[in-house]
């Protein structure tokens, strides 16, 4: 869960949650809907994973990370968008999922 990797990685570079949150221009607010495991936008995933040298794929929980210089490739906003939906109601998200491709396909057959 993000929540999980902000915290794990504000305790390991001994800072608070509150302070990153304002440094980055995010809402203390955030880490309430985080904590309940609402979905985080693709921007403020950059944002988190920059400020703390790590891959948007670390605090999604899709890999490991090799190194704190980002070795690992970063996901495109699509990717991200794709990783939310299927984070959700495992029933809907399939279709949506579907529906996604679809819309891409399309995009690229044009």
């Amino acid at each position: 869960m993000f929540y999980d990797k902000f915290t794990e990685l504000c305790e390991r570079t001994g800072q608070k949650p509150t302070p990153v949150l304002k440094q980055l221009g995010l809402s203390a607010g955030n880490l309430q809907k985080w904590r309940g495991g609402a979905v985080v936008n693709a921007d403020i995933v950059r944002k988190v994973a920059s400020h703390f040298e790590v891959s948007p794929e670390f605090l999604l929980e899709i890999e490991q990370p090799a190194t704190p210089e980002r070795e690992q490739p970063v996901l495109s906003e699509h990717q991200l968008l794709i990783k939310q939906v299927s984070e959700r109601a495992a029933d809907k998200s399939v279709g949506a999922l579907k529906a996604i491709i679809a819309m891409m396909d399309q995009i690229e057959n044009q």
